[in-house]
């Protein structure tokens, strides 16, 4: 896949910007990044990402990582006519749009939530969404994992078939991962692609 649409996502590619190559440990529930080498601290380094890597991420695939390519809206015409279509529908002025392909029997972010609404439209596959009641009411900034509090163990369960889309609203923690043998009459059973579009709802400043 990233073969085919290298020469599409512009230049250059900046890791973590643009891309990101992750997995979430079953037991832990904690994220793992792939190229966490490229960072001093631990953590992911902000880098051009070299067709070298785009070898790499196929082994990362085959180890369960899930690849997260953000800005999708950027680097695909078709992409981008529907995130301004649904930017003009909520009256914002811009949609982000990113895209992931997980394979068989993982799951890519660990529990999070968001500061804004997210469609989820599911591609390719089968992927199984778990949705825990109680909104968080003090929103992050920026993107960062969430361990469950036990009083949310029980949310509810939402299987993704292709075609079908799912409406987050901010807050909710939420997590994914792929399933098989759902559905025999899938020629994508196993791994995963879907899209998230990103509805901003904050009003827009004023002028006093």
């Amino acid at each position: 896949f990233l073969s085919d649409v290298r020469d599409t996502l512009g230049c250059p590619v900046t890791y973590q910007q643009d891309i990101r190559v992750v997995r979430t440990n079953f037991h832990s529930e904690s994220e793992e990044h792939y190229f966490q080498e490229s960072s001093c601290t631990g953590t992911e380094a902000m880098r051009p990402f070299l067709i070298d890597d785009i070898l790499k991420c196929e082994v990362a695939y085959r180890e369960g990582y899930t690849i997260a390519l953000r800005g999708m809206q950027f680097r695909s015409k078709s992409i981008g006519a529907m995130s301004q279509a649904i930017a003009s529908l909520f009256g914002q002025p811009a949609v982000g749009t990113n895209l992931y392909v997980t394979p068989p029997n993982s799951q890519g972010l660990a529990c999070h939530f968001d500061d804004h609404c997210v469609f989820v439209c599911q591609l390719f596959g089968i992927k199984e969404w778990t949705v825990f009641p109680q909104p968080v009411v003090q929103l992050p900034r920026l993107y960062e994992h969430l361990e469950v509090p036990k009083d949310l163990r029980e949310g509810r369960q939402i299987l993704l078939r292709e075609g079908d889309i799912l409406y987050i609203p901010r807050g909710f923690a939420h997590k994914a991962h792929t399933v098989t043998g759902v559905d025999a009459n899938s020629s994508h059973d196993g791994f995963s692609v879907h899209l998230t579009l990103a509805i901003e709802v904050e009003p827009p400043f004023l002028k006093a």
